[in-house]
């Protein structure tokens, strides 16, 4: 069962995009101001803890402007369609973090056209 849903989520992350004419990103969502300025504080340690950045900039009702964060802290910033849709998703959740996101649009350098964002369901173990 867990296998078949799992089959069932990449099946659709792999024809969403082909389906919607745009790209599909994955990862965690932040506070973009804040992630900017913990980020580049490199003289807080001698090596980059991207989690505990991520950790500390992790977005709440109030955040008006966010990113997506990848795996490697590859990060891209959210248009200004993309910061409402993101405020708006996150002001319906307010589960806590982290929050694990799917964003579809388009890219234009380091920053995302946001056509749609949702949360990345993850299954137990």
């Amino acid at each position: 069962m867990k296998s078949a849903a799992i089959r069932f989520a990449v099946l659709l992350l792999i024809i969403s995009p082909v389906s919607f004419a745009a790209e599909s990103w994955s990862g965690l969502l932040v506070d973009s101001t804040c992630y900017d300025t913990v980020h580049q504080n490199t003289q807080r340690w001698d090596t980059r803890d991207t989690t505990l950045d991520v950790e500390l900039c992790a977005p709440n009702a109030k955040t008006r402007s966010f990113a997506l964060v990848q795996k490697g802290s590859q990060t891209f910033k959210f248009d200004s369609a993309g910061d409402t849709k993101a405020a708006e998703l996150v002001r319906k959740t307010a589960n806590g973090t982290p929050y694990f996101v799917t964003v579809i649009g388009e890219r234009e350098q380091n920053i995302l056209k946001v056509d749609s964002i949702s949360m990345l369901i993850l299954l137990p173990d």
